[in-house]
C-alpha cells in the first residue's frame, strides 16, 4: 500500500493497520486538526449525551485550553483496533480501503499523509476522522474496543441499537462522505458484534443545525457554554479565575440572588443530611441484634462492626 492510501483488500492484521497511517501521528499535529472543527466524536458532547464529555470539554478542547489526552482505555483501543479492523473483515468477507479522493464525493482530504482526516466539501468546519472505507461499497467501518461492564448499553447484533455517543459518530460520518451505512464492529473483551446504522440526512441536519450553532457562538467567539452542574464548568471557572487579583467589592443584584440560593441549599442539604444520621441511628439502636426490620417499602439491614482484634505481639514474644 503507498503513503497516500490507495484502496486494498485485506484480511490481514499488519495490512489494515498500514489502512490509516495518520495512527502514528504526532500528537501536536493530530491536536491541530481537532481544533479546525466538529468531528464525529465531538457531536454526542455538544449535545450532552456524552457521559464521558461535556459542552465545556469539547470548547475548551477547540480553543486548546485543555489538551486532547490519551487514556490509558484510548491507548489500548487504538492498539487493539487493526485485530477488530481484520476480524471484521475476515467475518464479512469484504476488502477495506482507507479513504481516497473521489470525483464528485461530498468530501475532500484534509491531509494527504493521514488519508483518514476528511472535511466537508461544503461545510468546512464538519470534519470526520474515519477508520476504513468498505472497497468497493458505500460503507465505512468505525472498529470499538469497550469495557463489558457497557455491554448492557449495546442491543442486538446487526442492529442499530447503540449508545448515542457512537450513533452520533457514524450518521455524522455518513453526512460527510454521503455513504449509505456505517459498519460498528465492537470487541468486547472476549468476544465481537457487528452492529450497523443507516443514513438518516434528517437526524444529520439536526447535528448539523445544533453543532453549528455551537462552533459560531462558543467556539469562533471564544465564549465558553452556559455554566452547568458539571465537573468540567468547575474546572473552567477554576482555570479562568486561579486567584484573587482585586478585593471584595459588593454583590451585584444578580450575585445577591445566587448567593442567596446558594446558602439557601446548602443550609437544606446539612439540615436533611442532620436529619438522616439521627433516623439512621435511631433506627439501627431499634433494630438491635435483630438481622434487620422489612415492610411495604422494602427492607432494612443494619450489622455492627465487630471491634478490632489488637495483637499484644510485645506479649506474645515474652511469652
Amino acid at each position: 500500500m503507498s503513503a497516500e492510501g490507495t484502496a486494498m483488500a485485506t484480511t490481514d492484521t499488519q495490512e489494515v493497520r498500514e489502512l490509516a497511517p495518520s495512527r502514528e501521528i504526532d500528537r501536536v499535529t493530530f491536536a491541530q486538526i481537532r481544533r479546525r472543527g466538529v468531528g464525529g466524536s465531538d457531536v454526542a458532547g455538544i449535545l450532552g449525551l456524552d457521559r464521558w464529555k461535556t459542552p465545556h470539554d469539547v470548547w475548551a478542547q477547540k480553543l486548546g485550553i485543555a489538551p486532547y489526552e490519551e487514556s490509558e482505555a484510548a491507548r489500548w483501543g487504538k492498539l487493539l483496533e487493526p485485530l477488530v479492523l481484520a476480524e471484521y473483515a475476515l467475518r464479512e468477507k469484504v476488502a477495506l480501503a482507507a479513504p481516497a479522493p473521489a470525483e464528485g464525493a461530498p468530501y475532500v482530504i484534509t491531509n494527504p499523509k493521514s488519508p483518514r482526516f476528511l472535511q466537508h466539501r461544503e461545510l468546512g468546519w464538519v470534519r470526520a476522522t474515519v477508520d476504513a472505507f468498505v472497497a468497493g461499497q458505500r460503507v465505512g467501518v468505525d472498529a470499538k474496543i469497550t469495557n463489558p461492564q457497557w455491554a448492557r448499553d449495546w442491543g442486538e447484533p446487526g442492529t442499530d441499537a447503540i449508545p448515542r455517543t457512537v450513533l452520533c459518530q457514524a450518521v455524522w460520518y455518513m453526512g460527510v462522505t454521503g455513504f449509505e451505512r456505517w459498519d460498528i464492529p465492537v470487541f468486547f473483551a472476549n468476544r465481537m458484534e457487528i452492529y450497523r446504522v443507516r443514513r438518516d440526512d434528517d437526524l444529520f441536519g439536526l447535528l448539523v443545525e445544533r453543532c453549528g450553532e455551537f462552533w459560531e457562538r462558543y467556539v469562533l467567539r471564544k465564549v465558553p457554554p452556559p455554566l452547568d452542574a458539571s465537573e468540567s464548568s468547575k474546572r473552567l471557572v477554576a482555570r479562568a479565575f486561579p486567584r484573587d487579583l482585586v478585593p471584595l467589592r459588593p454583590a451585584t443584584e444578580r450575585e445577591a440572588a445566587l448567593a442567596a440560593g446558594y446558602m439557601a441549599a446548602e443550609a437544606g442539604i446539612e439540615g436533611w443530611e442532620r436529619v438522616l444520621a439521627q433516623a439512621r441511628n435511631l433506627l439501627c439502636a431499634s433494630i438491635g441484634e435483630a438481622a434487620g426490620i422489612e415492610g411495604p417499602w422494602g427492607k432494612i439491614t443494619w450489622k455492627a462492626p465487630k471491634p478490632k482484634q489488637i495483637v499484644a505481639w510485645k506479649a506474645v514474644a515474652e511469652v
